[in-house]
C-alpha cells in the first residue's frame, strides 16, 4: 500500500507496491516523471476528474492517484498466481530461446545434482510421450496425475526442472 502526497510542486509516494516476482517496490522507486501541472493537464483520467469537479486541488489528485495504485495493486494480488507464473514462463522460455546455459552460472545449479550427464538438459516433459527420462531420474511421470496445467509453470519447473535452481533464479 502506498500513500501519495505533494511535496514541491511534485507528486511523491511513501509505501510499497507489491509485484510479486516482478518486483517489490519502495518509496522513491515508485515515482511520477511529471510536475502536478503535467498530471493534471496530460493524464486522462485526472483531467476528466479535475473537469467535472471544477477543479482539483493538488491533495485532491494525490488521493485519487494513491486510491489508484492501491486498487492495482489489490487487483495485482488477487491474481498473483498467475501473474507469477506468467512471469516465469516468459522470462524462462527467453533465457531458453538464447541458449542461456543457467548451469554455467553457479548460484543457478541445484546442490547435488549431475550436471556431468549431458542428456540432464533435456529431462522434461517428454514430447513423444514417454517417461523414460522421468524414470530414470526417479521423478513422477508427467501423466500419472502429479502435475496439473492448473498447478501452473512454477509447479511445471519444480516438478520437471529439478536442475534448475528456482529460488535462486
Amino acid at each position: 500500500m502506498v500513500n501519495v502526497y505533494v511535496d514541491d510542486g511534485q507528486f511523491k509516494v511513501k509505501g510499497t507496491f507489491d509485484f510479486g516476482y516482478i518486483g517489490l517496490y519502495k518509496d522513491d522507486q515508485i515515482g511520477f516523471n511529471v510536475d502536478c501541472s503535467d498530471i493534471r493537464d496530460e493524464w486522462d483520467s485526472v483531467y476528466e476528474m479535475d473537469k467535472a469537479a471544477g477543479g482539483c486541488t493538488n491533495g485532491q489528485i494525490a488521493a485519487y492517484l494513491e486510491k489508484r495504485i492501491n486498487e492495482a495493486e489489490k487487483k495485482i494480488q488477487s491474481n498473483i498466481r498467475y501473474i507469477n507464473d506468467q512471469f516465469l514462463e516468459h522470462v524462462y522460455d527467453d533465457m531458453d530461446a538464447v541458449g542461456n546455459e543457467f548451469w554455467e552460472r553457479e548460484e543457478l545449479r541445484v546442490p547435488g545434482f549431475n550436471y556431468d550427464d549431458p542428456d540432464f538438459y533435456f529431462y522434461s516433459f517428454p514430447q513423444d510421450g514417454t517417461n523414460n527420462d522421468f524414470e530414470h531420474m526417479g521423478l513422477p511421470k508427467p501423466f500419472d496425475g502429479s502435475y496439473r496445467h492448473e498447478d501452473g509453470f512454477e509447479a511445471y519447473l519444480r516438478t520437471y526442472k529439478p536442475m534448475f535452481n528456482l529460488d535462486n533464479f
